[in-house]
């Protein structure tokens, strides 16, 4: 679960009394996107300064030719059959946390390490056309509770290989604050100019990725001035992809304590050793805790080997029966960087952060897709958490509805889409969900196939024997 973030504003408590700063550094070579380092566990920070994003918009984008529109809940479910659209949606807050990151560089940075949007722009163009252009929103929250939504258009320029804004606007609480529209005839140039309609003057400015750095010579609106320090806010961005890291018979204990299970998982083991090691294996005690649902009569154990540890299962009815995590199924690795991210974020103060998830439940049984919804709904009621989670679990959406009907789960922090593509592009539909669990939308043949597969078995014996009705 790698975790997004220009950072540049984070205070670490733990140590102000000992009068040293935490402090993580930026590295302009590696997309202008920091992972958080382990001299900064999130379980010992507090992050001031940062956004919200609360909605975004997609235009010309892969294969959302029409707008389209996500508004992301504390806990946002987006539903569709295979490649219909779903991971160029879920993974775009990744791309925006960098963009928004104030670094120098493009408007849209795709080395990202974490997640695959896309090498060049044509990628995410809508037919990949070569000179074509994108156009996003992002509605964000500040600190402040202001509301802001950023539009923009980038423009692919081929013969040159540059993206260039073409059109940038922000509002504030409403109100349009700013409407650049580029007037240039270089795109070449490191500074640009731009018209706003709002003001009605010509500004030269830059763009550090999605961030106008205005020339200082340039008149600005009191507001866009004031609009320019509220995105000097970040946005806090996890990624957790469908594929983990398969678990080792050993490891060596980390050097330091991770805080982040990383984008495959991989950071599991050195979580696990440095909490057994270190801090008397309180949270291995409540992550077994959180995986009793998931795979039964079994709990998870870090048993010391030397230098060295091992993961281990321990059967619940006999303490000798212990099996490695390598030789057990393939699920019980898959869901464990979720319980274990899940405890660590549930052990610190609510914070603000939104967690993108493929396929929380591959490769688990469906009967474990509930309690791991459940997982999910918990964290969705903490303050300042988001989850924006792909699934392909009936048992999951199931769930979520179950404990609306039961009065557990308030439908207003959820946000439930269908992605549908019909060969030429992609739609989404959200499908509301009311007090009791009921929706006032479903898709046709989605989560019924179980159904139509006892009809067709039924209609398939009658015609063989028909007796047998």
């Amino acid at each position: 679960m790698t975790t997004i973030v220009s950072d540049r504003t984070r205070t670490c408590v733990s140590r102000k009394s000992e009068g040293g700063p935490c402090t993580a550094s930026v590295s302009p070579a590696a997309s202008q996107v920091s992972t958080v380092p382990n001299t900064c566990e999130r379980t010992r920070c507090v992050r001031e300064g940062f956004m919200r994003l609360t909605g975004l918009t997609v235009e010309n984008w892969k294969s959302f030719r029409e707008p389209s529109h996500l508004e992301l809940r504390p806990l946002t479910i987006l539903l569709g059959r295979n490649n219909a659209g779903k991971s160029a949606l879920t993974r775009l807050p990744l791309l925006l946390a960098a963009g928004f990151g104030g670094q120098v560089g493009p408007p849209l940075p795709f080395d990202l390490s974490q997640a695959d949007v896309g090498r060049i722009l044509p990628d995410v163009i809508y037919k990949r056309l070569a000179h074509g252009s994108v156009t996003l929103a992002a509605d964000l929250q500040t600190q402040a509770s202001d509301s802001l939504r950023v539009t923009f258009r980038v423009q692919n320029i081929d013969e040159l290989k540059l993206q260039l804004l073409t059109e940038w606007s922000v509002s504030k609480n409403g109100d349009k604050v700013a409407e650049l529209l580029w007037i240039g005839s270089d795109p070449r140039a490191s500074i640009q100019p731009y018209r706003d309609s709002v003001s009605d003057v010509d500004i030269l400015l830059a763009f550090d990725g999605l961030v106008p750095r205005p020339d200082q010579d340039s008149e600005l609106t009191e507001v866009f001035t004031s609009v320019l320090s509220d995105l000097s806010e970040k946005l806090f961005v996890t990624y957790l992809g469908p594929f983990r890291e398969q678990p080792k018979r050993s490891y060596e204990y980390p050097g330091t304590d991770p805080d982040h299970v990383g984008t495959h998982g991989a950071g599991v083991a050195g979580i696990l050793g440095s909490d057994a090691l270190r801090r008397q294996g309180r949270l291995v005690g409540q992550v077994a805790d959180g995986m009793e649902d998931l795979i039964g009569p079994w709990r998870l154990a870090v048993e010391p080997s030397g230098d060295a540890f091992r993961l281990e299962l321990v059967s619940t009815s006999d303490a000798a029966l212990r099996i490695n995590l390598v030789d057990v199924g393939t699920g019980v690795s898959q869901v464990m960087p979720i319980v274990v991210q899940r405890v660590m974020d549930r052990n610190q103060e609510d914070h603000d952060f939104l967690e993108v998830v493929e396929q929380p439940e591959l490769h688990l049984h469906p009967r474990a897709h509930l309690p791991l919804a459940d997982l999910y709904i918990t964290g969705a009621q903490r303050t300042g958490a988001q989850f924006v989670v792909e699934t392909h679990s009936e048992n999951f959406v199931l769930r979520v509805r179950r404990r609306i009907a039961e009065g557990l789960f308030d439908p207003d922090l959820l946000a439930l889409y269908y992605i549908e593509h019909d060969g030429q592009e992609a739609t989404v539909r959200r499908i509301e969900i009311g007090p009791l669990g009921d929706v006032d939308y479903w898709p046709s043949g989605v989560f019924s196939e179980d159904y139509e597969e006892t009809r067709h078995l039924a209609e398939a014996q009658l015609a063989r024997d028909p007796d047998a009705g």
